[in-house]
């Protein structure tokens, strides 16, 4: 970090649900960063948890800023709620202001020195404006949980690197399609450029829109390899996320890509919905995926205003873009003959679309 520079201001944002179990080990880690604690501040969210985590937050760590009125706002809306009251504190040159939010999970472990390599990354380089750490499993801490998360060019979005070996990554910061919101450091110049989470959202795919609309907006997402942190993480099954992930995957290409770029791609959105289809009448979540139709399109008059505010801020093209991007599924949770078969198809009509897409 550049010492002739004052050191940034980072607000950490925890939204705790259901994750009494997590917070001690999370907060216990957060207190032995060796980050400047004058330039520091943590701050969690009252997201109306049916667990009594504000209680014990109140009880065992006091300096711990609690914002919010019990609603639950979602994993979008709540850290929202938490990233509007560090802008609202004024430009990150004043004394209450802060440069950088670092959005945390409450089942994460952090290294001491994990903040201050990100920020030391962010600082190093002023078209970073998302970083995060290399995410290890917490109980196979040789694994990794995420090396940055990989986006398929029709929407999916995976944890690039998963369960490869924690040795695998090193060196420095290195380009990614989109930072985990599991532990994603953001610059407040990129929130206040780009926007924030989009609410709406509810849960799932926040991260993925966030960095897909920074890199349109001209800012890089990275990996910092020497930034490490544990993550407590294990693959849900719930058929009820894949309500939120479908109409929420949807709702991120109809508002990122143009109109062109989405023509283009019609022939293999309608393979890939029909592969999703089947996915879903084997995995008893038909009904989700049918559901998830009438709901990218009902009360979406955000989405077309969203849409707009966007083509017009950005800077990089579709094609550019899609070199980001990935064809294929690298997920071992996902992981048979027939998902590989199947995204064998994707990877070689994304090298096809490349040719045709210049825009």
């Amino acid at each position: 970090m550049n010492t002739n520079k004052k050191t940034p201001r980072v607000a950490v944002i925890v939204v705790p649900y259901s994750s009494l179990k997590y917070l001690p080990e999370c907060f216990e880690s957060l207190a032995r960063l060796n980050y400047p604690t004058e330039n520091l501040k943590i701050m969690a969210v009252d997201n109306k948890s049916p667990e009594p985590e504000m209680e014990y937050l109140r009880a065992h760590w006091p300096s711990v800023e609690i914002v919010g009125d019990g609603k639950n706002l979602g994993y979008a809306g709540g850290n929202n709620l938490a990233i509007k009251d560090v802008l609202a504190r004024g430009a990150a040159e004043t004394a209450e202001g802060y440069d950088y939010v670092w959005i945390l999970n409450p089942d994460t472990v952090v290294e001491p020195d994990s903040l201050s390599r990100l920020v030391a990354a962010c600082e190093a380089d002023e078209k970073i404006g998302l970083a995060q750490p290399k995410i290890l499993i917490h109980d196979q801490p040789d694994l990794i949980q995420t090396a940055g998360n990989k986006i398929h060019y029709l929407g999916l979005g995976y944890s690039g690197g998963y369960k490869t070996r924690a040795d695998s990554l090193t060196g420095g910061p290195q380009a990614v399609a989109y930072a985990s919101g599991s532990a994603v450091l953001i610059r407040r110049a990129v929130l206040e450029q780009v926007g924030l989470f989009t609410e709406e959202f509810f849960m799932y795919h926040e991260d993925l829109d966030l960095g897909w609309r920074a890199w349109l907006c001209g800012w890089k997402s990275v990996v910092v390899p020497t930034a490490v942190i544990y993550h407590k993480y294990s693959f849900s099954r719930n058929n009820h996320k894949y309500f939120w992930m479908e109409r929420n995957r949807w709702w991120v290409l109809l508002k990122n890509y143009r109109w062109r770029t989405l023509l283009t791609l019609a022939p293999a959105l309608l393979v890939f919905e029909i592969c999703i289809c089947g996915q879903a009448i084997l995995g008893g979540w038909l009904g989700y995926k049918i559901k998830s139709y009438f709901a990218i399109f009902k009360d979406s008059a955000w989405l077309w205003r969203a849409r707009q505010d966007l083509q017009k801020k950005r800077v990089l093209s579709d094609h550019d873009f899609l070199l980001l991007t990935t064809g294929v599924l690298e997920f071992p949770d996902f992981d048979n003959f027939a998902v590989r078969f199947i995204f064998k198809f994707f990877a070689v009509d994304r090298k096809l679309v490349l040719k045709t897409i210049k825009w």
